[in-house]
């Protein structure tokens, strides 16, 4: 059951990526020249397909850490919900549907959690161009939107997708330092960080809870991890986050990986534009069908809810200093 698990999820992590680039690369190794003047060329030709390729290779090799990194993931974070230890010091989760919560606190298997995670990071950023050239989100024009999208994948599977984009009313420099500000000081309620992350990186939990129609509590435990990555006139900010189902939703699980990309706007405003894009994936360790009853419903809903709110927080706070800035001269 275990192994038939990560081939699923493995593969829809996998079916984000295309692996044509390579091939079509080797095709172009052949060259041929009368002259010198088109040895000339064809030697700058085979210097030009030789770097692309090792660029392509570089990206190739990323993937498939990071598609280990994935299995060793799953596995890890099967064992604890299993209730089996996974890392030194970790009791087994106690199946109760009755809880009271606790107040959150870092555990050792958050240090191992966010570590692992954070492995998966790189390749997640090396993809963030075709990412976004898939779901269609240029920033060739500032036409802003936001909306959510229910996908079906080839196994039949459904996922989610979050998509948004939005201008902010401040130059590019001055609009990448607020995100930074705003990122340093969100809290929630509820919500205990985690201090052993690398520079420009940050990972915290937080719950979301609510009581179902039959009266039973049910919340969300949050993990979540981001890093920055800052680049000539662009700023990319990747996010993994996984979501436990605690209560009624014990059992219900989430995975989430999500971009957000700041550039300057093409606008001759002295404006910058925002794209975010999310993919929400629900998991059952369970069992590799999933259950599409009113209760894992309610669950997705929630998920995608509170991340994407917690996200829309942080852009609110951004545009609302960045105002505050322009309106006092600073």
């Amino acid at each position: 059951m275990a192994l038939a698990l990560d081939a699923k999820i493995i593969s829809e992590f996998l079916s984000s990526y295309d692996f044509s680039e390579l091939s079509s690369l080797q095709l172009e190794n052949g060259f041929s020249s009368e002259s010198a003047s088109e040895e000339k060329q064809a030697t700058g030709a085979r210097h030009k397909v030789y770097r692309k390729r090792c660029r392509v290779e570089q990206r190739q090799r990323r993937l498939y850490a990071a598609v280990s990194a994935q299995s060793a993931l799953i596995h890890q974070y099967q064992g604890l919900i299993q209730g089996a230890p996974v890392h030194d010091g970790i009791s087994p989760l106690r199946i109760d549907r009755h809880y009271q919560h606790k107040k959150l606190r870092v555990e050792s298997f958050d240090t191992a959690f966010f570590k692992a995670s954070f492995d998966t990071v790189g390749a997640i950023y090396a993809q963030t161009d075709e990412t976004f050239e898939k779901v269609s989100i240029d920033a060739t024009h500032d036409n802003c939107a936001t909306f959510t999208q229910a996908m079906a994948s080839e196994s039949g599977s459904t996922h989610f997708q979050y998509l948004d984009k939005r201008k902010f009313p401040a130059c590019f420099t001055q609009t990448c330092s607020t995100v930074v500000r705003s990122i340093d000081v969100h809290q929630k309620n509820d919500q205990q960080m985690y201090d052993g992350m690398e520079r420009h990186s940050s990972a915290y939990k937080f719950r979301v809870s609510t009581r179902l129609e039959s009266g039973q509590n049910a919340s969300v435990l949050l993990r979540v991890i981001n890093r920055r990555y800052h680049e000539d006139c662009r700023m990319v900010t990747i996010w993994r986050a996984f979501a436990e189902g605690e209560g009624a939703f014990l059992g219900l699980h989430a995975d989430e990986i999500g971009w957000a990309v700041l550039t300057p706007s093409i606008e001759a405003d002295g404006s910058s534009l925002m794209r975010r894009f999310a993919r929400y994936v629900p998991m059952n360790f369970h069992s590799v069908e999933e259950a599409e009853d009113a209760v894992t419903k309610l669950f997705s809903k929630m998920v995608i809810d509170a991340s994407t709110q917690n996200s829309e927080d942080l852009a609110c706070r951004v545009d609302k200093w960045l105002r505050n800035d322009e309106q006092f001269g600073r």
